[in-house]
């Protein structure tokens, strides 16, 4: 990833929860029908509600170079599997099932390649995420998530100056699913997406300065910011997801490369996980993969 970095504190936006309309009306019936149950809830940040019985989550996860860069910085954390410092991608899509119960979560980074080592920092970054995993049965989801952001900034941080590396950084992206809802938590502009009842919505929120025309937007946030700049803020949130929902989680390699169009028409179409990473895949080679890129996808399914 070639970015140019904007060393300054990240302005508050408003942020959209990225439902839409068709969305809100199914989560709107969901909440009547809890309020009959005695459960409450609300639509975008659920205070409680229904228990999803029988259901899993099916993922697949592809991680490619590129046809342009040299080596690849995007890494990834998927059912305690990522790649090692040095690497060249996925040779084919990493695939699986599992239950909700274990509250399953999943990771995407981005080194930065305007930077010294970004596929470090990204490797750094999951790693880290690696040993505190199972944290996540003891805390609260959102917590959990803002406290892992924080140890793996520490970490690329720490790492950066054990081996005299003058800087360093990573985006990061991460979605995680329990029976009620999911947490999404986010760090420069690597995304999160929904796909529900055929309208895409992106669910995270990018770290980035306004477009200039003709130049690629700074950065605001990032995993490696030195503590002595500021504390990182990542985007954490929660949402009510229902069987049927897909979700996408990508660098910027694929978000970059194709329209939203694109990557919903692949959704829409992919019978499955596998499927849809391939399609998404084959999209951002065709349009000429100038990046690395990442590309994860969920099901939510019953069993």
């Amino acid at each position: 990833m070639r970015r140019k970095i904007k060393k300054q504190k990240a302005k508050k936006e408003t942020r959209d929860y990225g439902f839409n309309n068709q969305c809100i009306h199914d989560r709107m019936q969901n909440n009547r029908a809890n309020r009959k149950k005695g459960l409450k809830s609300v639509i975008g940040i659920p205070v409680g509600g229904r228990i999803l019985e029988s259901i899993s989550i099916e993922y697949a996860v592809v991680c490619n170079r590129g046809l342009l860069r040299d080596i690849n910085q995007d890494n990834f954390w998927c059912a305690n599997t990522f790649l090692d410092q040095e690497n060249e991608g996925l040779e084919d899509a990493i695939s699986g099932r599992t239950a909700i119960s274990t509250h399953p979560v999943f990771l995407v980074f981005d080194g930065l390649g305007g930077e010294v080592s970004g596929e470090l920092a990204a490797w750094v970054s999951a790693s880290t995420f690696n040993s505190i995993e199972a944290e996540r049965f003891d805390k609260d989801s959102q917590k959990f998530l803002i406290e892992a952001f924080d140890i793996m900034n520490e970490k690329v941080n720490d790492y950066a100056i054990s081996n005299r590396i003058n800087h360093m950084g990573s985006t990061a992206a991460a979605l995680l699913f329990e029976e009620n809802t999911i947490s999404v938590c986010n760090i420069g502009d690597s995304k999160v997406f929904q796909y529900c009842n055929g309208v895409l919505s992106q669910l995270s929120e990018d770290h980035v300065s306004s477009f200039i025309t003709g130049e690629k937007s700074y950065l605001l946030q990032y995993l490696g910011i030195s503590r002595d700049e500021f504390h990182i803020e990542p985007y954490c949130n929660a949402y009510e997801y229902s069987k049927g929902d897909r979700f996408l989680l990508c660098t910027d390699g694929l978000s970059d490369m194709i329209s939203d169009s694109i990557i919903s028409s692949a959704l829409a179409e992919a019978e499955t996980p596998v499927g849809a990473v391939h399609s998404l895949q084959e999209e951002v080679i065709k349009a000429g993969g100038k990046d690395n890129f990442t590309i994860l996808v969920c099901d939510v399914i019953g069993v």
